[in-house]
């Protein structure tokens, strides 16, 4: 069976990138008005069998920014009860952000917007936890609760963003995407692995396809593509 939607990954440094942030760039100008410059480090993305980018979903690693976005959002006090320790020691190589999740699919794609984001998810977690990735962070509207459901993922729940310590040109530039209720959050990657593993095998059953490359062949059943 063809597969309705394949995920790959992606990071900055290869062909496709570019093609994903033009993707998203678009997406974010459309639905917010916001024009974006600055984008994560890698994506999970999703083509059609025509090779047609139809969603993407990113992340960013600790290491390679002073500050992940959500660290502006949420008090440094509050992190350091979620991750254990002061985030002045805690190595930054297994702290991750999630963001600039986007979903457009062609009319007649066979599946929806809900589900797709859930396979993506799954995909992008499982990735995060075999590079080496220990805790996430990320801001969100209240549809991740419904992805997370599903996944069974723990949410630590940071309550809604602080704006107080990014200028005000910030502010006015993003406030079409705050404009809509939104909440700071965080979660294990140990912890969501083992659901984001069973639902992308049974995603993998119905029409999603997932590359080989997203995850630990050495503790995986999961049938991808190569």
């Amino acid at each position: 069976m063809e597969n309705i939607i394949s995920f790959q990954i992606s990071a900055a440094d290869d062909a496709i990138h570019q093609h994903i942030c033009q993707f998203a760039a678009a997406e974010y100008q459309s639905r917010y008005g916001i024009s974006l410059d600055t984008f994560p480090d890698m994506f999970v993305y999703g083509t059609t069998p025509s090779g047609e980018i139809v969603a993407c979903f990113g992340a960013s690693w600790g290491s390679n920014h002073y500050r992940l976005t959500t660290e502006w959002y949420v008090p440094e006090e509050a992190l350091t009860t979620y991750i254990g320790s002061p985030l002045s020691t805690f190595p930054r190589a297994k702290l991750c952000e999630i963001g600039t999740r986007v979903v457009n699919l062609p009319a007649g794609c066979g599946t929806n917007s809900v589900r797709t984001s859930v396979a993506m998810s799954a995909a992008l977690l499982l990735h995060l936890h075999k590079e080496g990735g220990q805790f996430s962070l990320f801001t969100a509207d209240r549809s991740v609760q419904v992805i997370a459901k599903q996944l069974r993922v723990n949410l630590m729940q940071f309550g809604a963003p602080d704006l107080s310590r990014r200028d005000a040109a910030y502010i006015k530039r993003w406030q079409p995407y705050f404009d809509i209720p939104r909440g700071c959050y965080g979660f294990d990657l140990a912890q969501a692995a083992a659901g984001c593993l069973k639902v992308c095998e049974q995603l993998s059953q119905s029409g999603f396809g997932f590359d080989s490359s997203l995850f630990d062949s050495t503790t995986s059943t999961l049938a991808v593509s190569a």
